[in-house]
């Protein structure tokens, strides 16, 4: 069971500041190359960004990058935390963590502590950490950093991804009291924003939820890479362990913002600011 004591010692591994937390969850196929981009976006607005991946691997694969390692390595021992991060682009990082997100967030007082001074002395600059969860992985996220999580549902129209995206939703709201979540959807125009109204109905009317749809993604090449993931070429085999910074692979999307309410602008404040800037960077 996590508690309290556990929630201030993961936090105080983020040392001198305590970041910005964004959730993307929802297990859509795009889920990914939102994180990724949502990154890319905010590092350019001069932000220190961190992405936590909980998948295998997909938000590296979407900047070109692989790791041998991860979080688990570093919760057992194994690794240290600087052998493990990828250096993505200027002011943005990826730490692999599949295995080691659940650890972290089930991290006692006592193993905190022991972490600290690693992630101290490697994040101690991070202004905005974009947690990328796997599916139903968001409600411990939001209890592990209690307070100031900004969760960001990726929709897509297919009916898998609509049941998905609503458990994940539910999940939160009943494990952590979220009534609020921001909405991306994988497509533009009236046929996404109808999806999106049809889980905001039933999120409002069953959960007491309410969605506020920041946007969609105009899609170029999603026919040609149904994965959604930007199409990289592999490693060299003879470097399979490189973690040295390379052009990042742009992304076959643009975010195209929606307009919202001044209430929900209000609501949000500086964290959906920062997201607004992003979408408007890597349009």
């Amino acid at each position: 069971m996590f508690d309290r004591d556990q929630a201030a010692g993961l936090r105080q591994l983020f040392a001198r500041s305590r970041p910005e937390v964004i959730l993307a969850c929802g297990g859509a196929p795009q889920q990914a190359q939102i994180a990724a981009e949502l990154g890319l976006g905010l590092a350019g607005q001069g932000r220190n960004v961190l992405v936590i991946d909980g998948t295998p691997g997909e938000v590296a694969h979407v900047m070109g990058l692989t790791g041998r390692y991860e979080l688990g390595h570093v919760v057992a021992g194994d690794k240290r935390l600087g052998e493990v991060i990828l250096e993505a682009a200027a002011n943005l990082r990826i730490l692999p963590a599949m295995r080691g997100l659940e650890q972290l967030w089930r991290l006692s007082a006592e193993s905190a502590r022991k972490l600290r001074s690693q992630f101290g002395r490697e994040l101690a600059a991070v202004e905005t950490l974009i947690v990328n969860c796997r599916p139903l992985g968001s409600p411990a996220a939001a209890r592990a950093f209690q307070g100031g999580v900004h969760v960001l549902v990726v929709l897509s129209e297919h009916p898998d991804s609509m049941t998905a995206a609503y458990s994940e939703i539910k999940a939160l709201n009943l494990d952590c009291g979220v009534t609020q979540c921001d909405v991306i959807m994988s497509e533009p125009g009236e046929r996404g924003r109808a999806h999106f109204e049809r889980l905001a109905e039933t999120a409002g009317r069953f959960l007491g939820v309410t969605l506020n749809l920041q946007g969609s993604l105009a899609c170029n090449r999603l026919a040609a890479n149904p994965a959604g993931l930007a199409t990289v070429p592999p490693k060299p085999a003879t470097h399979p362990t490189s973690h040295a910074p390379r052009t990042p692979v742009r992304a076959p999307y643009d975010f195209d913002p929606l307009p919202h309410s001044r209430s929900a602008e209000r609501e949000s404040g500086h964290v959906r600011h920062n997201l607004e800037k992003a979408h408007a960077a890597i349009r």
